[in-house]
């Protein structure tokens, strides 16, 4: 209980990030990268695009905030669980377990992501999907470490600096951009 109340203590450090308004000039993050939005007209299909450094949300009804998000919302979900996927497969080529644990995405309160050994499952927060794919990584690399160890032991630790030399440094870099 005692690293329940530290991890507590150390989030709250973190200010609330500004609701979000979904209009144009706005800035959205993806796999650790800032990119301004594009609200627009839709000629067809409601879509979303990233093109040249614009994150483009075509929609049949741009003055409407909720639709835009709704979008922008469903995108993320389709990315995050292809890259999540694509990461997870090779992370675990680390590792010589017998199973790859199966993966979910699921919001999760102040986490990144759990390991749960009933049904061998990575839960991860979708919100992940904004960190870099070094960051995504280390938060599935520190979640396979616990399919061997269950807490954070000295061998926990040992075994994700084996896996992750510098998992330090990552660690730090994606609470302090995405947390600020």
């Amino acid at each position: 209980f005692r690293w329940v109340f530290k991890q507590r203590r150390y989030f709250k450090q973190f200010k609330d990030q500004a609701e979000k308004e979904y209009v144009s000039g706005e800035a959205f993050r993806y796999l650790g990268r800032c990119y301004k939005l594009l609200v627009r007209q839709s000629e067809g299909i409601d879509r979303v695009s990233l093109h040249h450094g614009t994150l483009i949300v075509y929609t049949s009804a741009p003055k409407d905030r909720k639709q835009t998000e709704g979008l922008l919302s469903q995108w993320y979900a389709q990315r995050a669980e292809k890259i999540f996927n694509e990461r997870l497969k090779e992370c675990y080529e680390l590792f010589d377990y017998q199973e790859c644990p199966r993966l979910v995405i699921r919001k999760l309160n102040k986490r990144w992501g759990s390991y749960l050994p009933q049904g061998n499952r990575i839960h991860l927060n979708p919100d992940l999907i904004q960190a870099s794919k070094a960051q995504i990584d280390y938060v599935i690399i520190h979640e396979l470490c616990h399919a061997t160890h269950h807490n954070h032991s000295r061998a926990f630790y040992e075994l994700l600096t084996v896996k992750l030399p510098k998992w330090q440094d990552v660690k730090t870099e994606l609470e302090l951009k995405l947390l600020a």
